[in-house]
């Protein structure tokens, strides 16, 4: 079995206003594996700070060491003081082969001028398709 994929997320500064309760995010992946990832699908699916699927074809190549920015309109509006906690970013990638899914679990503090400001809280990984069942 291969070992796990390795990743950071990184918010990017604060996001801009694309319209009214949407917002441009970006968030900077580096891959800190040592094997080539191919990020083939991203989303976030929390219902109070949500952006739809995106899919890549071909895949984002992402090499060792190196790093790509991912951009969303998200979907979101608070007070400012608001914290919105277990959202996620979600990557389907391809490493060594396999097909695996990144979750980084993310928290979104409003400031005061009622802006979102995410945050990665952690960042766990699984291969797809792990906890299917077995055919009898």
């Amino acid at each position: 079995m291969p070992e796990s994929p390795s990743i950071s997320v990184e918010p990017m500064g604060v996001a801009e206003s694309v319209g009214l309760g949407l917002w441009g995010i970006s968030w900077r992946i580096q891959n800190l594996g040592a094997s080539d990832l191919g990020i083939s699908e991203t989303w976030l699916p929390h219902g109070r700070f949500r952006a739809g699927r995106q899919s890549m074809e071909p895949p984002l190549r992402v090499e060792p060491g190196q790093e790509v920015t991912l951009t969303f309109e998200v979907a979101c509006q608070e007070e400012p003081r608001t914290i919105v906690e277990n959202a996620f970013l979600i990557l389907i990638a391809d490493w060594q082969g396999e097909p695996w899914r990144l979750l980084a679990r993310l928290a979104i503090d409003w400031s005061e001028a009622a802006e979102p400001q995410p945050r990665t809280e952690l960042i766990t990984s699984q291969r797809v398709g792990f906890a299917a069942a077995e055919p009898t």
